[in-house]
């Protein structure tokens, strides 16, 4: 599990396990752990159970279940939501708002202009506010965090509350945990929220990264993202990989 999801989970499950309910903040004294499972959930008595589960399902936006509550687990500073691609933006956005004709055109352009000043050497993380009103970001946000997926599927496992916990929780420090609704998360962190430009190589060393440039190359809508220019750089390039043909590719993450 990413972040500070198994050891949060872990906790607790043991406080469950010892007989040591907590009192958590919205949600009350903590009287059951569920962990998802395709359409359903199923309840966790004992830690050991942990490892039967997986956090790699994508359509997963609650990691747990605490007193039937779909629950998404932050750490402070997290990443929020991974991986838009380029080709994702314009039926995401004609989803979420359907009676803005012009919003795709327009933040398509906006974040076309970003990318390429990365790509020139500008600073990765966008400001939010140059591309989106405050009103259509807080609706992507909550769209992306609580509900859905850039490719606008729905998720089986919704999300009621954002918990924030410490990486490293115990009780000397459960007092620090915060139970939010997505309307106090985005008032409490919205300064703090960016938009990543994050790149991958197609001539990376990584078998795994070339498989995911490639794949991202694929879609003519990706194409705006795609670099003969080159400003980063992987940990490795494959050495037996024409120069030439080495790319830069760019997709978004949204951190806080």
């Amino acid at each position: 599990m990413p972040g500070n999801e198994e050891s949060v989970i872990s906790f607790l499950v043991q406080s469950l396990q010892n007989e040591k309910p907590l009192n958590l903040p919205i949600i009350g004294c903590l009287k059951e752990v569920s962990m998802p499972i395709k359409e359903d959930k199923k309840i966790v008595r004992n830690t050991s159970d942990l490892k039967n589960f997986s956090s790699n399902d994508r359509y997963k936006k609650a990691d747990v279940y605490l007193n039937d509550f779909g629950i998404s687990l932050k750490e402070e500073c997290a990443p929020l939501y991974n991986k838009i691609q380029r080709k994702h933006l314009p039926n995401l956005i004609n989803y979420l708002f359907p009676n803005k004709l012009d919003l795709v055109d327009k933040t398509i352009s906006l974040l076309d202009l970003e990318i390429d000043k990365v790509n020139q050497g500008s600073n990765r993380d966008i400001q939010w506010s140059k591309i989106f009103s405050e009103n259509d970001f807080r609706e992507l946000l909550y769209f992306l965090m609580m509900r859905g997926y850039a490719d606008t599927k729905i998720s089986s496992h919704q999300v009621d509350y954002i918990l924030i916990a410490p990486k490293k929780i115990s009780h000397e420090n459960i007092h620090e945990i915060k139970v939010l609704s997505f309307e106090e998360y985005f008032e409490r962190y919205k300064n703090k929220i960016m938009i990543a430009a994050r790149r991958i190589w197609i001539g990376s060393n990584s078998n795994s990264e070339n498989k995911r440039a490639y794949s991202i190359s694929k879609s003519e809508l990706n194409k705006e993202w795609i670099y003969k220019n080159i400003s980063g750089e992987p940990r490795q390039w494959d050495k037996s990989f024409p120069i030439d043909d080495r790319r830069e590719i760019f997709y978004l993450n949204i951190n806080s």
